[in-house]
């Protein structure tokens, strides 16, 4: 049973973080996860899809690409949206449409074309839904605990990859068509979450009145103990609200503000500058555009795989197609453990710093891709799945960044725009590893992308110095 939303009066202060945040988290996973077994539920039925309409790799590859340009079109507008109707109204819209989307599967989506267009519209539904729980996510956690929480949030992306993947045999073999058994997929688990969602998420604003962050809330000498900054710094900052009764709401709002920017410390050695307060602020900084590097080559390899693996391990390697889905599906588990741990590792042993956790991933991603072609096929599944997991250690520490690098004010529009730009490599990386394998009749070519897109990200990684 989910947990009850605690109350509290205005700017009140908080011995501890609610367990109500915990349940936020799952909440949020239940509506990410649903979001992300739809991307991958046309790829499930890849071999049958592709058979039935006669598909060329990169038409096939279309399919999921559309999702992936409506949800980059659409995440822009889904912060705007969160800013004006709240988490909890803007993530139930967009899991409504997408369920209605795949009602039409079976009827809408009997052609390529029908099909194509139901992808993309889902796409822009899961935009609204994915700004709204990364952002709010990170909202709902003090600085120390975000990376866990993002990286629990991400691990369920690879959950609903491996989820699609494991259920459409089961569904085919029941005697369904592809598209019925794609609208199973979609349509039962959207619909329960989205009521569940609905009765049991309250937004911070409304649980809390005037807190931009749970950060905002907590007692002044934790924040300073994990920021490592005095009391007495921190209390200033605070006082400067209270004191002043010509600031009233505006001046603790801003005071709360203020204190949480010193919750992520800087790096040593690094120009520690004030987070922007405006979008416009944050475009002029160059770790806003590194992050967004970084953000662009995630995108592109988490969803790169579910295109790249099939020709590259029966094309390339010589693996049969069911020792293909088991080596598909354990390679997308991972995440589920991978992502967390990254999370951990940027909050407890790097202190609440991103930067580390991203270039360690990606540079363990570079070299385990390199090697694949040359691994025994014994031990291709292992390399494979090293790989994914490296992809997977940046993934949850890289999603608290879009709200960190800017003030909490503006976290839902940062989140929206960083999610927009960066996931132009999770819309290109379909379509061009499709092409790519097309013209060359070999995946080979496009695993050597990924290695150099890896490393350009590598490279990027401190620049984001918090």
């Amino acid at each position: 049973m989910a947990a009850s939303a605690p109350t509290a009066a205005p700017h009140a202060r908080l011995e501890k973080p609610p367990a109500y945040r915990w349940w936020i988290l799952v909440a949020n996973m239940l509506a990410y996860g649903q979001f992300f077994l739809t991307v991958q539920v046309v790829n499930a039925f890849s071999s049958t899809v592709q058979a039935e309409w006669h598909l060329a790799a990169a038409d096939l590859a279309l399919l999921t690409t559309v999702t992936l340009a409506g949800y980059a079109l659409a995440s822009g507008i889904g912060g705007k949206l969160e800013k004006r109707f709240g988490a909890r109204r803007t993530v139930v819209g967009g899991i409504a449409a997408n369920v209605v989307l795949g009602l039409l599967f079976p009827t809408a989506g009997s052609a390529y074309a029908g099909m194509i267009v139901l992808r993309f519209l889902q796409g822009v539904a899961g935009g609204c839904i994915a700004s709204s729980v990364v952002s709010s996510t990170v909202l709902w956690f003090p600085v120390r605990q975000r990376g866990l929480a993002q990286g629990l949030l991400m691990g369920v992306l690879g959950f609903g990859f491996a989820l699609a993947s494991l259920c459409a045999p089961l569904l085919l073999d029941a005697g369904m068509t592809w598209q019925f058994a794609a609208a199973v997929l979609v349509v039962a688990p959207g619909a329960a979450i989205a009521a569940v969602y609905a009765v049991s998420v309250r937004d911070l604003g409304a649980v809390y009145p005037g807190a931009d962050s749970l950060a905002d809330l907590l007692p002044v000498d934790g924040r300073a103990a994990a920021a490592g900054t005095s009391g007495t710094e921190m209390a200033s900052a605070s006082e400067a609200g209270a004191c002043d009764p010509r600031a009233g709401a505006t001046g603790a709002r801003t005071a709360a503000v203020a204190t949480d920017a010193k919750a992520v410390p800087p790096d040593a050695g690094s120009r520690s500058q004030p987070r922007p307060r405006t979008m416009a602020q944050a475009r002029h900084r160059l770790r806003f555009w590194a992050a967004i590097v970084v953000g662009f080559v995630n995108g592109w390899l988490t969803y790169g795989f579910s295109t790249l693996l099939p020709p590259l391990l029966t094309g390339d390697l010589g693996f049969s197609g069911d020792a293909v889905a088991g080596i598909t599906s354990a390679t997308f588990v991972i995440t589920l453990v991978a992502s967390p741990v990254g999370g951990i590792l940027s909050d407890r042993v790097f202190g609440g710093r991103r930067w580390p956790v991203l270039l360690i991933g990606n540079t363990v991603s570079a070299a385990t891709l390199a090697v694949v072609p040359f691994a025994p096929h014994v031990l291709v599944t292992g390399v494979l799945v090293g790989a994914y997991a490296s992809v997977s250690l940046c993934c949850g520490t890289f999603w608290t960044l879009p709200s960190e690098l800017v003030q909490p004010s503006v976290a839902a529009e940062s989140t929206g725009f960083v999610t927009a730009v960066a996931n132009i490599g999770s819309v290109l990386t379909g379509f061009v590893i499709g092409a790519l394998v097309d013209a060359t009749a070999s995946a080979l070519p496009a695993l050597y992308l990924c290695v150099a897109l890896a490393a350009l990200s590598a490279a990027a990684c401190p620049l984001i110095r918090q």
